[in-house]
C-alpha cells in the first residue's frame, strides 16, 4: 500500500505496472484462437467496458503463458511496439 507522505492519511494508489514479458519470436499454430482473444479484448476496449476474463488450460509444457503473453503484446492499443496500455 501506499500512504501519503506523512504516513497518516488513507492508503493512495498504488503503483501499477504496465509491462510484459518479452514475446517469443517463434510463436505459432494458434491464429484462430489468437485472433478470438484480441478481437474480444478490442471490442471490450472500444466500448469502454471492462476487460472480458479469460482463461487458458492445457497440460505443463503446452505453451499457456507464451500465449498469455502473446495475446498481450498483440492486444496492444497502437503498434506492437507501444507500451501496454
Amino acid at each position: 500500500m501506499v500512504r501519503t507522505d506523512d504516513g497518516s492519511g488513507p492508503p493512495g494508489a498504488a503503483l501499477v505496472l504496465r509491462s510484459l514479458p518479452r514475446d517469443t519470436s517463434a510463436f505459432t499454430n494458434r491464429s484462430a484462437e489468437l485472433e478470438s482473444l484480441v478481437l474480444s479484448v478490442r471490442a471490450a476496449q472500444e466500448a469502454g467496458e471492462g476487460l472480458p476474463v479469460h482463461v487458458i488450460d492445457g497440460m505443463p509444457g503446452v505453451g499457456k503463458t507464451a500465449f498469455a503473453v502473446h495475446v498481450g503484446h498483440s492486444s496492444r492499443s497502437g503498434s506492437r511496439t507501444d507500451s501496454f496500455s
